[in-house]
């Protein structure tokens, strides 16, 4: 069977077309299944295809039957099998690409909203150390008190200011409405991310509510408590944002950084505690425990958990080195 030059060709155009869709989509994001997107389209879209062989029945019918040869034994010649495949090709490449574009739009958008979330728990984390600053100098003028009574009246003044900082540092984390506003647009990331999205949120209503009953509960042990809460926020957020930045984002820069810090936070709280010379074991069930414990599956999970034994054996080197010094 011959095809005339012209229908060899438009195929081919076509052809052409239709890869260099599917390349587009595939540098855009390479983590995309063209197969799997286009079977998942028409599946959640049923009415599509019969709706497309309705169309285009009308005219197929017309033209082969307007083609017919009286011989029916060359009815499926030359012509009409060109124009049948030309004719899919067509079909097939302008949704390739409607599907292409639709996953651009998505990944661009989810990016989008994923930069804003991101550069929102930044800001958070900025203020929470604020607040931790404040809280250090508080206790620090409160300590003065028992030992200096004399400046018990500066010591009062500069506590109030440090209250005073708390709660403007809190409004201004309440009163994040561009997060707000990224929040209601979290729906078009996957739904492991706004799982994730959610439990921050959560956490961070969490310590903001605790941090709110600071002014009717001026205790040392609530405020130190405070403290460890923050930290351990901090640290949980870090490791949001080390998913958040390596598999919506891909800043690599950004996804080290955080990972510095989980490491640096690994080595202070798991491996050794300098002072008496033993492996830190945290309290079963508490807050500490479970960030340790998504620390270990993270980096199990990026193919990093031997940087956590450097780190490990990195903190013993210096352990052993104090510890000569000491002795000496």
């Amino acid at each position: 069977m011959n095809l005339p030059l012209e229908v060899i060709l438009s195929l081919v155009l076509e052809i052409l077309i239709g890869l260099w869709l599917i390349w587009q989509a595939i540098k855009i994001n390479s983590n995309i299944d063209i197969f799997k997107i286009g079977v998942n389209w028409f599946r959640d879209r049923p009415i599509i295809l019969p709706s497309l062989f309705f169309l285009m029945f009308p005219f197929l019918s017309t033209y082969i039957f307007h083609n017919l040869p009286a011989d029916l034994n060359k009815i499926f010649d030359n012509r009409i099998i060109g124009q049948l495949l030309t004719t899919f090709g067509t079909v097939i490449s302008i949704y390739i690409g409607n599907i292409a574009l639709e996953s651009f739009r998505k990944t661009q958008g989810g990016k989008k909203v994923a930069k804003v979330i991101v550069a929102s728990m930044e800001g958070h984390l900025v203020y929470l150390s604020e607040i931790i600053r404040c809280l250090e100098e508080y206790l620090f003028e409160e300590t003065n008190k028992k030992f200096l009574p004399g400046n018990q009246e500066q010591g009062l003044n500069y506590q109030e200011l440090c209250l005073k900082n708390i709660d403007g540092r809190l409004e201004q984390i309440k009163n994040d409405y561009i997060y707000e506003s990224a929040l209601k647009e979290i729906g078009i990331l996957k739904s492991e991310y706004i799982n994730i999205i959610y439990d921050y949120s959560r956490f961070l209503n969490s310590i903001l509510y605790e941090i709110s009953k600071i002014q009717d509960i001026k205790k040392l042990g609530f405020m130190c408590n405070l403290q460890e809460q923050i930290c351990e926020f901090d640290i949980n957020t870090k490791l949001d944002m080390m998913i958040i930045t390596k598999e919506i984002l891909q800043d690599y820069e950004y996804f080290n950084n955080h990972k510095e810090c989980v490491k640096y936070y690994y080595t202070q709280k798991v491996c050794i505690d300098i002072h008496k010379g033993t492996q830190i074991t945290p309290k079963k069930d508490n807050m500490e425990e479970k960030i340790l414990i998504r620390t270990h599956r993270l980096f199990k999970d990026f193919g990093l958990f031997n940087e956590l034994d450097d780190a490990y054996d990195k903190n013993q080197i210096e352990f052993e080195a104090k510890r000569k010094m000491e002795d000496l």
